[in-house]
């Protein structure tokens, strides 16, 4: 088993000032919001390119709406039906999709940046769609989510919060996680081969159950780590 660990400072504030810097490119979540628009019935609407920006469309029902290539930003769509709906090419930035569903909602060559995602119940999205949800994404919050023995392979993610979030048995090989907050992550049974942490905190994290052989850890805090 080869572990490769470079505990280097230069490295982790480096990483971690520019996962921070990248992470809020979008206004605050919480504050950004003007418009109330709460339940709005969207379903199946041509969003083609649209902006949408500063509204709350919590429980909104956007299921099969088109949204490609479409602009939104400190967008609030905690339970929205967006099952079915079309974001291909779009950029969601500072949006809110805690809770969300969806179910056959599709995401190829989307950007997200400051999404939160945390505790939305993503068991069905397919592996495909899930990879492109979470790939490249930045500064998004995946707190609490429940991603075991899903197929993560080659995702790239930057700043995210994945702290405790249940990644047992998970397929991580290939992936490249910088500046992400591991803090009590499972990681049980997890597959990895050349995977890569660069800046990384590990507080917490039990590691040791899971194999690493390839696994590069660079500039990472392993304090509290159990390591094997």
């Amino acid at each position: 088993m080869k572990i490769y660990v470079l505990l280097l400072a230069f490295a982790v504030m480096t990483v971690s000032a520019s996962a921070a810097a990248r992470a809020h490119e979008w206004n605050d979540r919480e504050t950004c919001v003007k418009t109330i628009s709460n339940g709005a019935d969207w379903h199946g609407r041509d969003l083609r390119g649209a902006r949408i920006e500063n509204i709350a469309l919590r429980n909104a029902n956007l299921s099969g709406a088109d949204l490609r290539d479409a602009h939104l930003k400190c967008v609030e769509l905690q339970g929205a039906d967006l099952r079915r709906a079309q974001f291909q090419g779009a950029q969601l930035v500072g949006v809110n999709l805690e809770a969300a569903k969806l179910d056959g909602a599709h995401f190829a060559g989307a950007r997200l940046v400051g999404v939160g995602l945390s505790q939305t119940a993503l068991a069905a999205v397919s592996d495909d769609e899930l990879r492109n949800l979470l790939n490249e994404c930045i500064g998004c919050d995946l707190s609490r989510d429940d991603l075991h023995s899903r197929d993560l392979s080659g995702i790239r993610l930057t700043g995210a919060d994945l702290t405790h979030v249940d990644l047992r048995n998970a397929n991580l090989s290939n992936a490249s996680f910088t500046g992400v907050d591991l803090t009590g992550l499972n990681l049980s049974g997890a597959r990895f081969s050349h995977t890569r942490f660069v800046g990384c905190d590990f507080n917490g994290v039990d590691l040791r159950n899971a194999d690493l052989s390839g696994v590069e850890i660079v500039g990472a805090d392993m304090r509290g780590a159990l390591l094997p």
